[in-house]
């Protein structure tokens, strides 16, 4: 029977993190770009880093749906789910009844993003534009990304490498 060593995984999980991570980074250049080159690849990756694990504390974490909450991060801010200007995107994340539905959780923080507009961040666009930039984001998540979990990749976050959000939101 063959036998995986524990560095074994970590070697897996690690690979896994760095392909997931290059995916987004292509991703993100393609519909945020100047917000990539504002933040560079550096911070980026950190802010990947950031929503991979973030995002399990919701309940999201199939690769599509990390997918779709880093766009939100981007594009609204870092931290917009903790920001008290942002109550219903709190309400929305913690909603007990979404808990195992993160396509409709997705779905109506999109939603709240297209009825209330930007919400923060620099060079803030017109409403339409955000709108028209989460759905052809989210085909491509669709396109890119599948369902399979994220669970090898979040665990390969220890607690002390990814200690707080992106500045800069």
């Amino acid at each position: 029977m063959l036998e995986i060593r524990e560095e074994q995984v970590k070697i897996f999980q690690n690979e896994a993190l760095r392909k997931f991570e290059s995916q987004m980074i292509s991703h993100l250049d393609q519909f945020f770009p100047e917000r990539c080159r504002e933040l560079g690849e550096e911070k980026i990756r950190e802010m990947i880093q950031y929503g991979v694990k973030h995002a399990a504390t919701y309940r999201i974490v199939s690769h599509r749906h990390v997918c779709r909450f880093i766009d939100l991060l981007v594009l609204l801010s870092h931290d917009f789910e903790t920001q008290l200007s942002l109550k219903e995107f709190q309400a929305v994340l913690n909603d007990l009844e979404l808990q195992q539905r993160p396509d409709v959780k997705l779905e109506r923080l999109c939603e709240l993003v297209q009825k209330r507009g930007r919400i923060g961040g620099p060079g803030a666009g017109s409403e339409g534009d955000e709108a028209g930039l989460l759905a052809a984001a989210r085909a491509d998540a669709d396109q890119r990304f599948g369902e399979d979990p994220l669970d090898s990749v979040v665990a390969s976050y220890s607690a002390g490498e990814v200690s707080s959000p992106v500045p800069g939101g």
